[in-house]
């Protein structure tokens, strides 16, 4: 989905440079015929979606693209980008990114939790340069996108279904709510888990130490090795019991 974004900016470049930019009004109804556009179904075969998955994207693109809520706030970020205010349009590397990271925290434990199942399934499926580069934050987000529509489009249908519906209505609470605040006393206890969980799940492997040395430094790390520290750090998250992960997920979550 974050790949589709990108052709917003294709759909507006002519109006960005243009001496008088198209209206939010205008903006927001274009970006509910997106999923019409030809080639776009193309687009998304290309990516790997195929049969019925292939609709479930096309519809999803109309869901999110469709709502107006979404539509005139991506809309008044892409007038930004055409003021030059990269501030605002790029906001947290993207334009449906930011509204997931602030939503998050209004979706309930089940859905959080279904949420992150599919983001490791799609980190554990990248190559380990790419996977290794997302973990240090180093991927660029269009190759990122790629590489997870690519992934998505190999789930089952109810799953890629419900993945969504998951997505869409983070995006939805993300447009027309704040981020849920987190208190101290939350953070202290998710730190103390997450070291605890983290040094038991280490001692268990031959390569624990140099797993924790990783995470502790992933700037330095190769990013094979970034790679693995990763998705042996998101291993040992999604088997924590259902009322502490939710809180973890809470904090990794968190619109920063």
């Amino acid at each position: 989905m974050r790949k589709l974004l990108s052709v917003v900016f294709l759909v507006f470049g002519f109006a960005v440079q243009a001496q008088q930019p198209p209206s939010e009004a205008e903006i927001a109804r274009i970006l509910g015929e997106i999923e019409t556009l030809p080639g776009m179904r193309e687009s998304l075969m290309r990516s790997g979606f195929e049969g019925e998955n292939l609709d479930v994207a096309l519809e999803q693109i109309g869901i999110i693209l469709g709502d107006r809520e979404i539509a005139a706030h991506l809309a008044q970020r892409i007038l930004a980008a055409g003021r030059g205010d990269w501030a605002t349009a790029q906001a947290a590397q993207g334009l449906i990114r930011p509204l997931l990271d602030r939503g998050m925290s209004h979706l309930s434990p089940r859905e959080l939790s279904y949420f992150y199942q599919v983001e490791q399934t799609v980190l554990n499926a990248m190559p380990k340069r790419d996977c290794g580069r997302a973990f240090q934050n180093r991927i660029a987000p269009d190759v990122l996108a790629q590489r997870t529509a690519r992934v998505a489009a190999r789930l089952n249908t109810p799953a890629l279904r419900e993945y969504y519906r998951i997505q869409y209505r983070a995006a939805k609470y993300g447009v027309t709510r704040s981020a849920k605040p987190l208190s101290q006393a939350l953070r202290t206890r998710v730190t103390a888990r997450l070291k605890a969980e983290l040094e038991t799940a280490a001692e268990a492997r031959p390569n624990g130490r140099a797993l924790m040395r990783t995470m502790a430094d992933t700037d330095r790390a190769t990013v094979s090795a970034a790679c693995e520290a990763g998705r042996f750090f998101l291993d040992v998250v999604m088997q924590i019991e259902p009322r502490a992960r939710h809180e973890i997920l809470l904090v990794l979550s968190e619109d920063t």
